[in-house]
């Protein structure tokens, strides 16, 4: 889902981030999307917080996939020659491998 909203939105997102150094109204409405995401994303951590692993809490969980969902991130692999497949597939491995128990 991170790649689709990225590959649709990206460029969008650099739009709100800049016009909200200069709207108060832009910045508010971009806080509160932002914030939105992240609490969709801290409900689906806690529904499988039993698979989380062992000392990892959601909050600790959500900070770790905010960092790998970066559009800064994606923007840096795609500028190197990945195509979104590839970043998909990776960052896949790096939240299971990060967020999930050893099975």
């Amino acid at each position: 889902m991170n790649r689709h909203q990225l590959d649709a939105g990206a460029d969008i997102l650099d739009v709100y981030r800049e016009a909200a150094r200069t709207d108060p109204s832009i910045a508010a409405a971009l806080d509160a999307m932002m914030r939105a995401r992240e609490r969709e994303i801290a409900r689906l951590l806690a529904s499988v917080e039993a698979d989380l692993r062992p000392g990892l809490s959601v909050a600790d969980a959500l900070a770790i996939t905010l960092a790998l969902c970066l559009d800064a991130a994606y923007a840096t692999l795609r500028a190197s020659g990945w195509d979104g497949g590839r970043y998909e597939r990776w960052l896949g491995e790096a939240l299971v491998g990060q967020l999930l128990r050893d099975r």
